[in-house]
């Protein structure tokens, strides 16, 4: 995931999933971010004071790491499409994000999000009719300046067919009074 913006130690942690996810692992208020079960494009925008946006730095064709595969309960050789984001709050990255979609999903509705280009992915996802978000897992990296303290990741299905996304917060923007 974007791994110029991300530190190896921060990478080679473990994910960890977890049914429910306990407030107490991730303070205030950055749990409302981290743990958000809605729409992370929605909660971001919120907190902008002037402007959201999305900063596509890949997409294209290519195969997932295995933690990947094995969460998604995919091949590890197969191909898979990524698109990689960084999403600005105010022209400050908060999130890194990338995602992970099987060429079998990429088919009928689903093919559109080929095109989403610099369109946010959250907003396709949640506004999809078939939409179902599988469990969340969490990475909590060593408190350092300018790299991220949280990552999290979830499959999600459209219409039963799986994609993945990986968000790495960068900086959480302060919560509007």
């Amino acid at each position: 995931m974007l791994k110029s913006l991300l530190p190896a130690s921060f990478r080679q942690q473990p994910w960890v999933r977890l049914r429910k996810t306990p407030s107490s692992m991730v303070p205030f208020p950055e749990r409302t971010l981290v743990l958000n079960s809605g729409s992370l494009t929605q909660a971001l925008k919120a907190l902008a004071r002037h402007s959201f946006g999305v900063d596509v730095k890949f997409t294209g064709y290519g195969q997932p790491t295995a933690s990947e595969a094995m969460s998604m309960g995919i091949d590890p050789r197969q191909r898979v499409y990524l698109r990689e984001v960084q999403l600005l709050v105010d022209g400050q990255v908060c999130v890194v994000a990338r995602s992970v979609i099987p060429l079998s999903t990429l088919s009928g509705r689903e093919k559109r999000l080929l095109r989403l280009g610099s369109k946010p992915l959250g907003e396709y996802l949640f506004a999809h009719p078939q939409m179902r978000r599988g469990p969340l897992e969490l990475k909590i990296g060593a408190a350092k300046p300018a790299q991220p303290r949280y990552a999290r990741r979830s499959v999600f299905y459209l219409s039963g067919k799986p994609l993945m996304v990986s968000e790495a917060f960068v900086a959480i923007p302060p919560c509007r009074a």
